[in-house]
């Protein structure tokens, strides 16, 4: 029981990290759920259809989850519709600055940062 405390405090933390990130995005929702814990949904803009959902199994992948949606949001403003493994430097380094607020506030997580 201790183990699923720790493990939902961590995914808390980063569910408060992203909190801004997420309560502004119009498709993404993290629900929590008695049953089955933390759930990340991707809702359909015009339809209101859940896309698509996962239930949160470990912080770390949820914060590499949400690396990777500010990575695409800011290659979509930059105009660019390409992954991120395919980064320029100049992306590379937007990327980099857009993502430094939530890095600071997760240093544990440091390891993900230098993937981007």
């Amino acid at each position: 029981m201790e183990q699923k405390t720790e493990k939902n405090e961590a995914i808390e933390k980063i569910g408060r990290v992203f909190s801004d990130y997420i309560k502004n995005s119009a498709s993404m929702e993290l629900l929590w759920s008695e049953k089955l814990g933390y759930i990340l949904m991707l809702i359909h803009r015009e339809t209101s259809e859940i896309m698509e959902s996962q239930v949160l199994t470990d912080a770390e992948s949820f914060c590499r989850y949400m690396l990777g949606e500010v990575a695409q949001d800011v290659l979509k403003h930059m105009g660019k519709d390409h992954d991120a493994y395919e980064l320029t430097e100049t992306e590379r380094t937007e990327i980099r600055k857009q993502l430094r607020p939530y890095m600071e506030q997760l240093l544990e997580y440091g390891y993900l940062w230098r993937e981007h």
